[in-house]
C-alpha cells in the first residue's frame, strides 16, 4: 500500500508540473534537418529541459519528422510569425498600413510589388512580421532552396514563417526572409556556373571585413551556389577492388559453421599466404585500427559514400586510425588471428552498418 501512495504521489506531482508547463500557451513544431533541442529552446525562448518535460523525453536526440510541443514564443520583434492578409480600408496609405503593423514603408511595398502604383479599398495586402523581403516560389522553388539561397538554416525558415516542415509550401507561395538575413547574403555577390564542376567566383566587396565575417561570408557564398549547382551534380559512382586475390573459402550468408553460436556469415573469405599484402578496396578514412575479438587484428575503413569495409585476421596491420588511404594501399598481412581456422582474408563491406554480399560490388 506505502509503495502505491508513492506512485500516485509521484504522478500527481509529475501531472502537476506538466500542468505548470502547459499553463502557458503551446504549438507543435515538425523537427526538420538541422534542429536541435537546443536550437528550438533559443528559438521558442525556453529551454530544452522544459523542452524534454513537454515531450517526455528522456535524452536530448530528435529526428526528422518527429511532431514536437513547444512554447508559442515570438520569433520576430513584432510577436508576428509568417505573413497575414490585411483588407486595405477607406483612406489607407503604403505609410499608414506600414506603421500601424510597426513596418518601414519599403517593407510593405517590397512585400506588395504588384500593387506599387497605389492602394485601393478592398485589395489585400501581404503584411510580413518584420523587416525583410518576400519572396514567391518558382515552379523549381522549395524551402530548402530559399533557405540555402539567403543563408538560413532550414529550420530558421520555417519557424520564422509558421510552417510545420519543408514540406508546407509550394510553387506560388510566398515565403518571408528576414532582413538580417538579407544584409549578410549581400556580404559578397556571387555569380556560379550552372555546368557540372563549374566554379563559383566571388567579387571581393568593398569594405574591408574581419575574418569572422569573411567566413561567414564564404559559407553564404557557398550556400548561395547551392541550388544552381545541385540540378547538374553527378556524384561519383563507388567502386570497389579486390583487397586479396585468391580462393573464395567460404561465402556470404548462412553456413554449416558456427563462429560463437552464429551461424550467419557477415563477409566473404579470401584465402592467401601468411603476410601476403591486404589492399584498401576503396578510398577512404581507417576507423578502427587493433584487436577485434573473433575478428583479430582487423581494419575498418569508412568511405565517402557512407560506406564501410572490414579486412580481418590479419597478422600484421600497417595502419593506424584515422589514416586516410587510396585505393590499393596496404592495410595489412594476411594472417590467422582471432576466430580463424587457417591463414585468410575475411572482407565485409556494410551500407549503414549493415552487412551486404561483397560479390555483388567488388570488380
Amino acid at each position: 500500500m506505502k509503495h502505491i501512495k508513492k506512485i500516485i504521489c509521484f504522478l500527481l506531482l509529475g501531472c502537476a508540473t506538466f500542468g505548470m508547463v502547459l499553463a502557458q500557451s503551446t504549438a507543435v513544431h515538425q523537427v526538420v534537418a538541422g534542429d536541435t533541442l537546443y536550437d528550438l529552446a533559443a528559438t521558442y525562448n525556453t529551454s530544452v529541459t522544459t523542452l524534454k518535460q513537454l515531450n517526455n523525453l528522456n535524452s536530448s536526440q530528435i529526428r526528422v519528422g518527429q511532431m514536437l510541443v513547444v512554447p508559442s514564443a515570438p520569433v520576430t520583434a513584432s510577436g508576428r510569425v509568417g505573413l497575414i492578409s490585411y483588407e486595405v480600408q477607406a483612406g489607407d496609405s503604403f505609410a499608414s498600413v506600414a506603421e500601424q503593423f510597426g513596418l518601414s514603408e519599403l517593407a510593405l511595398k517590397n512585400a506588395n510589388p504588384e500593387l506599387a502604383d497605389g492602394l485601393v479599398q478592398g485589395l489585400r495586402l501581404r503584411i510580413p512580421p518584420a523587416e525583410g523581403l518576400v519572396v514567391q516560389l518558382g515552379a523549381s522553388d522549395s524551402l530548402l532552396s530559399v533557405a540555402m539561397r539567403y543563408g538560413l538554416t532550414p529550420s530558421e525558415l520555417v519557424n520564422v514563417n509558421g510552417f510545420k516542415s519543408l514540406n508546407d509550401a509550394s510553387a506560388g507561395q510566398y515565403v518571408f526572409v528576414p532582413e538580417t538575413q538579407l544584409l549578410a547574403s549581400a556580404a559578397l555577390p556571387v555569380t556560379a556556373s550552372a555546368e557540372a564542376g563549374g566554379a563559383v567566383t566571388v567579387q571581393t566587396p568593398a569594405k574591408s571585413l574581419s575574418t569572422r565575417e569573411q567566413q561567414r561570408s564564404l559559407q553564404l557564398t557557398a550556400l548561395r551556389a547551392a541550388p544552381d549547382l545541385l540540378p547538374s551534380y553527378v556524384p561519383p559512382v563507388q567502386t570497389f577492388t579486390w583487397p586479396l586475390r585468391g580462393a573464395l573459402t567460404s561465402y556470404f550468408g548462412r553456413r554449416n559453421l558456427s563462429v560463437l553460436g552464429n551461424t550467419f556469415h557477415g563477409g566473404i573469405d579470401i584465402a592467401g599466404r601468411t603476410g601476403t599484402p591486404i589492399k584498401a578496396a576503396a578510398p577512404g578514412v581507417v576507423v578502427k585500427s587493433g584487436w577485434g575479438g573473433t575478428y583479430g587484428n582487423v581494419v575498418y575503413v569508412n568511405h565517402p559514400d557512407g560506406s564501410q569495409t572490414r579486412y580481418a585476421h590479419m597478422s600484421v596491420i600497417k595502419v593506424a586510425v584515422g589514416t586516410s588511404v587510396s585505393q590499393g594501399d596496404t592495410l595489412g598481412l594476411v594472417g590467422s588471428t582471432g576466430a580463424s581456422t587457417g591463414p585468410h582474408l575475411h572482407f565485409e563491406l556494410r551500407f549503414d552498418g549493415v552487412a551486404v554480399n561483397p560479390l555483388d560490388f567488388l570488380e
